[in-house]
């Protein structure tokens, strides 16, 4: 009797211990911060969106945005262990999904083939002028060495990080 009285005290301790970590799990809800990127964003497309770029960190994974309607909470993950989490407030949620909104767009209209023709125009001096001008072209060159500087601007501050000693080698 007093085996099965220590055993169902020991599971209702141990039930009674345990519920309350189950319910804060099931209380917090993934965020999808839009439609294109889906539930987790990937490295890719944190630098690709210029996602949440106070969070920045070099060797994370993937990202999940979590929320009880109240709070969100951006957790990175490395190898499936979480190893940071970041409280980010609700306009800077609202700020990230408008960027991915707007580059989505950017970098769809990079696709359109947007060209400029002008034949046999007469200026001033008489010139004939055969002009073509392949905009998407020129755009994609300058999105190239933004996103190149972006780069080396994170390489040189992660650099400074390590030799702060805030950042692993």
């Amino acid at each position: 009797m007093k085996i099965l009285l220590i055993k169902t005290a020991s599971f209702l301790l141990v039930y009674f211990c345990i519920q309350p970590f189950n319910y804060t799990l099931n209380a917090q809800k993934i965020y999808k911060l839009h439609p294109i990127i889906g539930d987790t964003i990937d490295r890719y497309e944190f630098n690709q969106y210029l996602l949440f770029t106070d969070y920045v960190n070099d060797s994370i994974d993937c990202y999940i945005i979590y929320t009880d309607n109240e709070q969100f909470t951006l957790i990175g993950y490395l190898n499936d262990e979480i190893q940071s989490k970041s409280l980010i407030s609700k306009e800077t949620i609202d700020e990230n999904s408008v960027n991915v909104e707007k580059l989505y767009a950017y970098y769809n209209s990079l696709n359109e083939i947007d060209t400029i023709v002008i034949k046999n125009a007469e200026l001033n001096d008489s010139l004939n002028v055969d002009l073509n001008i392949n905009r998407a072209k020129l755009n994609k060159e300058i999105k190239i060495k933004k996103r190149q500087n972006f780069l080396r601007q994170s390489a040189n501050e992660r650099e400074e990080r390590v030799k702060k000693g805030l950042f692993p080698h």
